[in-house]
């Protein structure tokens, strides 16, 4: 946050030394979230018109449960005391405990990979990544290889002319 919002870290260190002390050697989460997010994002000066940040925080299901549920608690319970232009977004499977907390506060939406709505996304982001890094890696084996393997030159040549290369 201190590198992308302008105006942030400015505010983080013009806030008591003894605060800041006491919130990194806390053990108590709503203590750290308040001196070191709530506080100084409050204290940024925006105008309405700029684009909102967001803090993403991804697979919440993947922590431990005893590390998952004080998360948890702390975003019902802190989260919507941020500033309207810093936004949440939090992936997780579909976990009843995960979503019946969030939705005290908030109104999850789920994003599912199979809906048709999603589907096009998908398609188009994996798209993107295997022209970006499948041409990258046949080029890398074929030159690597190429004393070896004589199937790389083959491979290299019809992902060109296929389109994959381009």
């Amino acid at each position: 946050m201190c590198e992308r919002i302008p105006g942030f870290k400015e505010r983080l260190c013009s806030q008591k030394q003894e605060d800041v002390t006491a919130a990194l050697s806390s053990t108590k989460a709503g203590e750290v979230f308040e001196t070191l997010i709530r506080v100084p994002a409050s204290q940024v000066s925006r105008e309405p018109s700029d684009k909102p940040y967001v803090i993403i925080i991804d697979a919440l299901d993947e922590l431990p449960a005893k590390e998952m549920v004080p998360l948890v608690q702390l975003i019902v319970e802190k989260f919507s005391n941020l500033p309207l232009w810093l936004r949440l977004f939090v992936t997780s499977r579909k976990i009843p405990e995960i979503e019946n907390e969030l939705c005290k506060k908030f109104k999850p939406d789920n994003l599912l990979v199979g809906e048709e709505r999603n589907q096009r996304d998908v398609r188009a982001y994996l798209g993107h990544i295997v022209r970006k890094y499948v041409a990258f890696f046949f080029v890398l084996l074929y030159f690597l290889c190429a004393l070896f393997f004589l199937y790389s030159r083959y491979l290299l040549s019809a992902c060109f002319y296929s389109g994959m290369l381009r």
